[in-house]
């Protein structure tokens, strides 16, 4: 499954930040969306960063006190790791894994997209895992049904062969149609009776005047 495709059909709607917010609206934003990462956004929607719950711990263990005054700018991580709308929902994974991230950002160009987590890269190779099985379950189904029909055959065979009959071939019968089912092609010519039909009499008599 295509990255574009599944934000698609989820209908993502990303939730975003700029670089001139203030520490604490952001945290209240993760906090009310339940997310984790947020997008940083600059002018016309280009992607210059990401800011996450990762972050904010980091700065408050370092300088709580001034935490407060403190901006996106100054906490967001810079060197972003991102993927394309074209990109498979594997390659997503595998990018989060080898860098230990949870949030990949979909970008388009500079033009954020969308934000892919662990999760919903878990989810899409879950459901095509299914797809994959539920159709190599119908290839073992029809291949069991036609070993079971060639088993039958051969068993029926086996016991004509034992009996003396033979079975008959395809090519051995012939399935001949009623003949008012044949086409007119295939009719022979039609004989007309030679016994002429009397002509209907009429009943009446007219009443003399």
């Amino acid at each position: 499954m295509r990255v574009g495709d599944y934000l698609k059909a989820n209908r993502q709607q990303p939730v975003t930040c700029t670089p001139e917010e203030s520490v604490e609206a952001v945290a209240a934003r993760l906090s009310s969306h339940n997310i984790g990462a947020m997008p940083v956004c600059g002018a016309g929607g280009a992607l210059v960063g990401v800011i996450s719950e990762r972050d904010l711990v980091r700065a408050f263990a370092k300088d709580s006190a001034r935490l407060r005054e403190k901006r996106v700018r100054d906490l967001m991580s810079r060197e972003v790791i991102t993927c394309a709308p074209g990109d498979s929902t594997a390659l997503a994974e595998k990018l989060m894994n080898e860098h230990r991230i949870r949030h990949l950002p979909v970008v388009d160009g500079v033009k954020l997209i969308g934000m892919l987590s662990i999760r919903d890269a878990i989810v899409a190779r879950l459901h095509e895992t299914r797809d994959e099985v539920n159709v190599l379950r119908d290839a073992v189904i029809a291949a069991r049904h036609a070993w079971a029909a060639a088993s039958a055959r051969r068993r029926r065979q086996v016991e004509c062969e034992g009996n003396g009959c033979q079975i008959p071939t395809a090519a051995a019968i012939r399935v001949t149609r009623p003949a008012r089912l044949l086409r007119k092609s295939e009719r022979g010519p039609t004989r007309k009776s030679s016994v002429a039909r009397p002509k209907p009499t009429s009943t009446c008599r007219s009443s003399p005047r």
